[in-house]
């Protein structure tokens, strides 16, 4: 039990660590005290449950289950060399509406990744909105007349891709495990969670650049079962 109530707290702190990464961004776009007042709101809520909880027995130690959280706001990204020929035709062709559009697909994207429950929308929307922020830095990088709170909110959503993929896991965990929990048998409730370990073991390739948030999830549903 304890450890369900765990990765609960868990699942619900990097919503909220997600949720400010989101708020980041309008806010950067759109600075209205509505958006700074609601990151800030999150930014408490995300720090409150993935705090770190000492233990009063060190045996806890051995695991960094108990002790690390699943998510980190912050990431530190490279953006790729792009030839100086394609930066030359990019300094001639894209315009500043060119900039606005992928701005807003970006920013449309990055939200549906913090909403959906569906892999293949996830990942879609996931790769539409990288692919968004880098033409933005790059069109910096090519000399482009591009807005400073576009780059910023670029840099904030390719910070944030692993972040949103830990979000995403804890979201269908929740949602896939209070389904199953709902089965009036034992049997029903661990052929629903097997399906789900399934479903989670065919997308494991992209959830490499998270394996340990991915593994401990696996488990906590592995736990269910038992």
């Amino acid at each position: 039990m304890k450890k369900v109530l765990w990765i609960v707290r868990i699942i619900f702190g990097m919503s909220c660590a997600v949720a400010t990464l989101g708020g980041v961004i309008m806010s950067v776009q759109d600075p209205v005290p509505e958006n700074i007042l609601l990151t800030v709101v999150c930014i408490v809520l995300a720090v409150l449950l993935l705090k770190k909880r000492k233990r009063k027995e060190p045996e806890v130690l051995r695991t960094s289950e108990t002790s690390t959280p699943l998510v980190s706001v912050k990431a530190e990204f490279t953006q790729p060399d792009v030839p100086e020929d394609t930066l030359r035709d990019m300094r001639k062709y894209y315009s500043t509406m060119q900039a606005e559009n992928d701005a807003r697909i970006m920013r449309e994207s990055f939200q549906l990744c913090q909403q959906t429950f569906a892999y293949e929308t996830f990942f879609s929307r996931l790769q539409l909105a990288e692919r968004k922020a880098l033409t933005l830095l790059q069109a910096k990088k090519a000399g482009c007349k591009v807005d400073e709170q576009m780059l910023k909110a670029a840099e904030s959503v390719l910070s944030a891709v692993d972040a949103l993929k830990t979000d995403f896991l804890g979201r269908i965990y929740t949602k896939e495990t209070t389904e199953a929990m709902r089965l009036k048998t034992q049997a029903g409730q661990n052929r629903r969670l097997e399906a789900f370990v399934d479903e989670l073991q065919g997308y494991e390739n992209d959830f490499m650049t998270v394996e340990d948030d991915y593994n401990k999830i696996i488990k906590g549903v592995q736990a269910l079962m038992s």
